[in-house]
């Protein structure tokens, strides 16, 4: 019995990074063999499949890096 709900339990996919196309093309081959060997369900893989559609989208235009990084600011204590 104790298997049997191990079994059942979610498995956890670990995702690498979406920040750039690579890390988008590894999520996808790993949600692709997640479904083939049967621990992501349709509806699951439906799901991650339009979320890595956006990453891909994305991909190339986000930075996560700060605008303003090393920029000292003023303080408005006059």
């Amino acid at each position: 019995m104790r298997l049997a709900m191990q079994l059942a339990r979610p498995q956890k996919l670990d995702l690498p990074p979406l920040d750039d196309p690579n890390g988008v093309q590894l999520a996808i081959m790993q949600a692709t063999q997640g479904l083939v060997d049967g621990t992501l369900d349709h509806k699951q893989a439906g799901l991650l499949a339009r979320y890595l559609q956006i990453a891909a989208s994305n991909a190339g235009r986000v930075n996560f890096e700060r605008e303003y990084e090393g920029q000292e600011y003023e303080d408005d204590e006059d």
